[in-house]
This record gives structure tokens, sequence and C-alpha cells, in this order.
């Protein structure tokens, strides 16, 4: 990961002001590294939070590129004033971050999540015979999909490594088999994500797969 995650310019982030006000302002970054997680705030006079470095913050994130608000504990690490806002920097633990990113991604890929367990196969693909993993298939956009694999794949898959996958969607209309190349890892609590783009170049009916997917994420989307 980079040393900083630039969130989208729409994530609004609300927290507790003086005298039972609530002060609105704007998320502007992210810094990791180092043992540090925090997320950079802005937030215009007037109404301004007034708080000291080590006090405890309860966070409410919201915006168009969340489906819902997210909330989570954290601690002021820094703050600094001009004439234009208060910047504070708010530090969360790991398990925050990486449910706050991992939410963003979700929703700019337009994911269909799954509420029930779906069976995923996933067959390491970087050299002939690789090793084959179940795992779950947990949500699914026109161009990939997220899946939670067991300890034994995610000590085998790498970034960038190419893999197969197999699935059923519940359309009655058989099992998938796509080419994937994995493009995130993500960790929360003692789970780890990964976020799959498909390559579909290499399977002759790859197309007619894919145009199956987006007929299925467009009747899900229509039907929420």
């Amino acid at each position: 990961m980079k040393e900083t995650f630039h969130f989208p310019k729409d994530l609004a982030l609300r927290i507790p002001g003086r005298g039972g006000t609530t002060c609105e302002g704007t998320v502007t970054d992210l810094r990791t590294g180092a043992g540090r997680r925090w997320v950079l705030a802005e937030f215009p006079p007037p109404g301004t939070p007034l708080f000291a470095i080590g006090d405890p913050v309860a966070l409410l994130f919201s915006g168009s590129c969340l489906r819902r608000e997210f909330t989570c504990e954290s601690e002021v690490v820094l703050w600094s004033f001009n004439d234009a806002a208060f910047t504070y920097g708010f530090q969360v633990d790991r398990v925050a971050k990486e449910s706050l990113m991992r939410a963003i991604h979700l929703h700019r890929a337009r994911r269909v999540e799954f509420s029930a367990t779906t069976p995923l196969t996933l067959r390491v693909a970087t050299a002939p015979g690789g090793e084959v993993f179940e795992g779950r298939l947990e949500n699914l956009s026109a161009g990939g999909l997220g899946a939670l694999p067991p300890p034994a794949a995610d000590r085998a898959l790498k970034s960038g490594y190419e893999l197969e996958v197999s699935f059923e969607l519940p359309d009655g209309e058989g099992t998938l088999d796509l080419l994937g190349r994995t493009r995130w890892r993500s960790s929360v609590g003692d789970q780890v994500h990964y976020g799959i783009q498909f390559v579909p170049a290499l399977a002759a009916d790859a197309q007619a797969q894919l145009q199956r997917i987006k007929r299925f994420v467009a009747s899900r989307e229509r039907g929420q």
C-alpha cells in the first residue's frame, strides 16, 4: 500500500462538538506507516471542534462513496488552524482503517454483496497443477469479485498472481469459470479478504459469462 491513501472528496465526517453540538467536516487523507493510522479532516469555522491531543473522539463517516454510515472510535493525534479551517488528525485502529477502505472500494465498484455463504473455488494458476482452495464469494461486480479465502490460500496468493475462479449464481444457469488477477488484499480482524479482477481474454466463452454476470448484478441492483 502507498504511504498515503487519498479518500474521495465526498467523504464527510461528523464528530461531537462543544455543548452537545455536532461538527461536520471533510476527510482529506489517511496516512499509514510506522504504526500510524491517521484520518485527517478539515472543519470550516464557525462551529469547529476544540479537542486536545489524546482526547477520545467518536467518528461517523458518511457520503455518496459509502453505501451506509460507518462509525469507529479514535484518538486525537494532531490539530492545526488557519483562516479557512481547523485540521484534525484522528488515530484509528487497524481493523477500523481496513474496514473503512474496504467499504469505500466495494461501493465504488458497485458490487452486489451476498448475505449467505456462497462457495468459491480458487486455483492458483501461476504454475501447471496449481493448488486448489475452497473459499467464499462475498461480493460481485461486472469486473470482478471479492473473496474470503482460507488461510492456506492467503499464504499462496501474491499481489498480481493470476488464478482461476469457479462459482455458481442463484440464476440456475450453471457454474461460472473465469480467469482472475488479485488486485487488493485487506485484513479485517482475523480474516483476509481479496479483490479479484476478471481477465477474460484467455477464456473462449468469457464474454458470454461476463454478460451473464452483468445481467445478474443489474437485476440485483434494481431489486434493492
